[in-house]
């Protein structure tokens, strides 16, 4: 036995075409508010700008012959008055995945969240270290503290 059947009517694939364009039209326009709602970089304020400075004043003026612990000391230091002053935290007292979200939420990018937070850990690990690092490892988390200012700034 064999059915034949019959042409849908012609306003049926017209609608699925019509379902297709609504939709595709629909993601667009969706797409189009994502972008425009992206969050904006606020631009610093002149208190941020002087805190940037003073901090890279402060990293120039750091000596590396102290006892590493003692340098680590004022590179959080440093590091968190910066932060404090450009972002309004209070990051003494913030873990380093708080310290992230907050960044990221200022606009910059997970990586400059995550490198920041790093150096702070990194910082609080050698404050407490019995192993004392080199002074090109030091030297290096430096200019890291330094490329995280440019970075933020």
């Amino acid at each position: 036995m064999i059915i034949i059947l019959s042409a849908p009517p012609a306003i049926v694939p017209a609608l699925f075409v019509a379902a297709f364009v609504l939709g595709t039209a629909w993601s667009f326009d969706l797409v189009r508010r994502a972008i425009a709602t992206r969050p904006r970089v606020a631009a610093p304020s002149d208190g941020a700008v002087h805190a940037a400075d003073d901090a890279r004043a402060a990293l120039a003026a750091l000596s590396l012959d102290d006892d590493p612990a003692a340098v680590y000391a004022r590179l959080a230091t440093i590091l968190q008055a910066y932060l404090d002053a450009r972002f309004g935290l209070r990051t003494a007292s913030m873990a380093g995945a708080d310290v992230e979200r907050a960044i990221g939420r200022a606009g910059y990018a997970r990586a400059a969240g995550r490198q920041t937070a790093h150096l702070l850990a990194r910082c609080a690990e050698m404050q407490a270290a019995s192993v004392r690092p080199t002074k090109e490892r030091i030297a290096a988390d430096v200019q890291g503290a330094r490329e995280i200012i440019d970075l933020l700034a």
